[in-house]
């Protein structure tokens, strides 16, 4: 059933995404050929450059809002709103309506970068130098000098987009929890989900803050007989702690929002 929720989830995003993720890149590649064709430039004093970037700039913001708006939207419409009455009749679990809308908006958000890196890559590259990214003689991508100073940056790279993946979710989740508080009222529900949002964040920071200075208090630290030569080794450490840190707070939110859905749903 999860796949069926995620098929339909994706159908209902991505029908207005794709055509502007089509339309942002189309306007990207005529930005740079208005910036590398002078003749058109001279003909129009430079018309059609301004006027493509604008467009671009616009696309830009639109995209950005869009992508935000499509991951309120379909929380708030699908669970919250007329539709939730629909969903919740469904023979299907709580945490699977919430990993459905979740996933989609992940993906959501992550092609909209993709999308917006792949527009700059278009607006500032040219064929010269992305062969040169290739050429192993040329001190672009030297990959023996970066296996000698970190043997493990594969690692270190699977690591890393795993904490922005977390990263990520944590703050989706996070909007989730604050809109699951705010349907629990019955007037000002955007309202109160602003405030529930910022107390939120304000809660959570000032506890984090309370272990910084126990442990701090604590002199809790790692000896430095330990530390000396094993500098890479805590550095993975370290990753796996913020993503344990950024772990931990998905968690609550993921846990408010499915309490409040499973015990206190008002769809009134």
């Amino acid at each position: 059933m999860l796949r069926k929720l995620l098929k339909y989830e994706f159908k209902s995003v991505f029908y207005l995404m794709l055509p502007l993720y089509l339309v942002f890149v189309v306007v990207s590649a005529a930005c740079r050929l208005f910036m590398n064709v002078d003749f058109l430039q001279d003909m129009f004093n430079g018309l059609p450059f301004f006027f493509v970037n604008m467009v671009y700039f616009g696309l830009f913001v639109a995209m950005m809002v869009i992508s935000l708006l499509m991951v309120v939207q379909r929380f708030y419409k699908g669970l919250l709103s007329e539709e939730g009455y629909l969903m919740f009749t469904l023979p299907v679990r709580t945490w699977q309506l919430i990993l459905s809308k979740g996933i989609v908006a992940t993906v959501t958000v992550i092609a909209s970068g993709v999308v917006t890196l792949l527009s700059l890559f278009i607006l500032t590259m040219n064929l010269g130098d992305i062969w040169s990214m290739f050429t192993f003689d040329q001190d672009v991508i030297v990959f023996s000098r970066l296996f000698e100073m970190f043997p493990t940056w594969p690692l270190f790279a699977l690591e890393f987009v795993l904490l922005m993946f977390v990263y990520l979710w944590k703050h989706i989740a996070h909007a989730y929890s604050a809109m699951a508080f705010g349907q629990l009222a019955n007037k000002n529900r955007v309202i109160l989900s602003f405030v529930v949002y910022g107390a939120q964040w304000l809660g959570i920071s000032f506890f984090w803050l309370m272990v910084v200075s126990v442990m701090n208090k604590l002199h809790f630290q790692v000896p430095h007989r330990l530390s000396h030569g094993h500098e890479e080794f805590f550095m993975h450490f370290g990753m796996w702690m913020l993503m344990v840190w950024q772990g931990l707070e998905l968690a609550f939110y993921y846990l408010t929002t499915h309490w409040i859905l499973s015990r206190h749903l008002n769809l009134e």
